[in-house]
């Protein structure tokens, strides 16, 4: 844990583009990750984490070198490899297992009563039978509208 403060905490211009990111990619990162692991806390956890990491190192952060944007889409990428890392050393070595277990971490009823629209029901129960590498296209083409151009990268 960091002793000193965290220097967007002593200095408004860090803390207003603090704010102005999380207000403009909140709900993009939190659908990333809604939409990789179709759990509602995990997606949550990851995405405070992902902000959390960038107020760390906004200071850090070189416009020279990268769009804001992608700067923050690698933090949010990097924290979902660490939270597939621990996942991987909880769960069983069987493959059955593991089937199983990730079945069971994502509870349907729960997001069904979150959601009330039949029709974003149904998008959800597709989506759930789709693999990850098929939600991540999704993601991308419909909810971020990227072309396939851009996607295929």
């Amino acid at each position: 844990m960091r002793s000193e403060p965290l220097p967007f905490l002593l200095n408004d211009v860090f803390r207003s583009d603090l704010e102005k990111l999380y207000q403009e990619y909140f709900p993009k990162i939190y659908n990333y990750f809604f939409y990789q692991l179709l759990h509602k806390e995990s997606a949550e956890d990851l995405t405070s984490r992902t902000f959390l990491k960038a107020a760390e190192h906004i200071s850090d952060y070189n416009p020279d070198k990268s769009q804001v944007s992608t700067w923050l889409w690698t933090i949010a990428q990097n924290a979902l490899i660490d939270f597939y890392r621990t996942q991987k050393s909880e769960l069983s070595i069987d493959k059955e297992t593991i089937k199983t277990d990730t079945a069971r971490s994502v509870s349907f009823e729960e997001q069904y009563d979150k959601i009330a629209n039949p029709a974003r029901k149904a998008l959800y129960m597709v989506l759930a039978q789709l693999s990850e590498r098929d939600r991540l296209f999704v993601y991308h083409k419909y909810f971020l509208g990227e072309s396939y151009h851009d996607i295929s990268k």
